[in-house]
This record gives C-alpha cells, structure tokens and sequence, in this order.
C-alpha cells in the first residue's frame, strides 16, 4: 500500500513548525486549519507484525478522546467508529479502495531519527478526504542517548573511541496508546503545545515524549479540550461542518 505518511512528527525532540494557524483558549492550544468534516471512521490497517495489544491499546488511546470530549460536553456528539482491516486485505491497495474510512491507522517498526509517529492530511486536494497516522512500536531507550560513543583499546595501547550500537525496543503499551493519543490529536487538527512562563502545564501535545519514561506520559487536558470544542464550533464530529482544508505539510 503507498500510504501517504508525513509530517508532523512526535519525537523525543522538539521540533519547529511554521504553518498558518488559530488560537483558542486564551492562546494555550494552537490548531491547524483542518478538521474531520464527519463522524471519525478509524480504520486501522494491521501490519504483519502489529499484535493484539498494539491494535489494543491504539483503540484505547483513541477512545480517550472520545469519552473525555462526551464528558467535557456533557454529550454524545463526539463518538468515534472503527474498522480493522487485516494485512492481506489493504497489503496492494490504496486509500481511495476504502472509501468509508476518513481516519487511517498504520505502523511501522523504527521511524528515522527516533521518530514515534506521525501524521498526514489529504483534504484539499482529494474528493475523499482523510487523514493517516503511523505508530512507530520501537524506540531507543532515552539513557542510551547520552552513551553514544565507547573507548576501546588496540594491541599498542592506542585508545579509540566507537560508536555504541543503538538497539531499538518494542515499546510498552502504554507508549502506544500515547502516540495514538497525540497522532490523533493532530487529526483532529491540533498542533504542537510547548510550555511557556505563562502557558506552563502539561499537555499530551507536547513535543517530546520518552516512552521509557513515565513522567513524560502527559494528559489530555481542558486546554486540549476546549481547542477542539471550538475548532468544531460546540457541534460536535457529526454535525456536517463545512471542511477546513489543508493538505500534509513535508519535512
């Protein structure tokens, strides 16, 4: 399948972004000028290494969106739908032979430069509109970051210094379930949050992440919910809005 992955990676490094952009909620949660114009339909495409937990705890991520966003309403007008689609069914295919599907779900085993995920828009320029994540599931554990070089001695006594080998990890599940979070975020159209004096508090948007690591595990909170309340004008995901569109940015 050629999925169009892009862009607006989740790293254990923070990252600059320049795009066009709204505020909302007193300037603490930046968004995108894209939205899901329908009901989510998630369709997450299992890889052929993607076991049941991953799948697992990618729903779970996702579904924390929904229950928190029901609660922050005191509604029902953010429900979420899925689908899962086996490899041998979407291993040759394209994203317009799913056209029910506006939410695609992907993985992947390493992402370049400790990437764990990321997220893509086709709105703009295509009749189905939709949007794709991918989940890395391996990442460098954080303290093998500051032990990158070894010195090691040849038979005259000559030191020289190598680079260690840095060996990727499965990551817990839970790390899953928080890029799933994050990646989903980004598809419902919000951008990065990165802690200021003034806008100092933890965000599941926030640029970095260690998934060895439980205190970079960050919460939705109701700064991020009150962006996608008014992203969506109070309506809702099924309430037919009409689209903003904008399509993936590159690297």
């Amino acid at each position: 399948m050629n999925w169009f992955i892009v862009l607006l990676y989740f790293t254990l490094i923070t990252l600059g972004l320049v795009v066009a952009l709204a505020w909302a909620n007193a300037d603490f949660i930046p968004y995108l000028n894209v939205r899901i114009v329908d009901t989510p339909n998630v369709c997450i495409m299992k890889s052929e290494n993607s076991t049941y937990p991953i799948i697992l705890a990618t729903v779970v991520g996702v579904q924390e969106w929904e229950n928190r966003l029901n609660t922050y309403t005191n509604s029902s007008d953010w429900n979420i739908n899925f689908e899962f689609f086996e490899w041998k069914d979407h291993e040759f295919k394209e994203q317009e032979d799913f056209p029910q599907c506006n939410v695609f779900v992907v993985y992947g085993k390493e992402g370049e430069d400790n990437t764990l995920g990321a997220t893509g828009y086709n709105h703009a320029s295509s009749k189905h509109k939709h949007s794709t994540f991918v989940i890395f599931t391996h990442s460098i554990q954080e303290k093998q970051l500051f032990a990158n070089f070894t010195l090691s001695f040849n038979e005259e006594g000559q030191g020289e210094w190598k680079a260690a080998q840095f060996i990727k990890k499965p990551m817990p599940m839970k790390a899953i379930s928080q890029i799933a979070k994050h990646e989903f975020g980004h598809i419902m159209g919000l951008l990065h949050h990165n802690q200021t004096m003034t806008n100092n508090f933890d965000s599941v948007m926030y640029t970095s992440f260690s998934p060895f690591d439980n205190s970079t595990y960050y919460p939705i909170t109701d700064y991020d919910l009150a962006a996608v309340y008014l992203l969506y004008e109070g309506k809702g995901f099924s309430s037919h809005l009409s689209p903003l569109t904008m399509d993936g940015f590159g690297k």
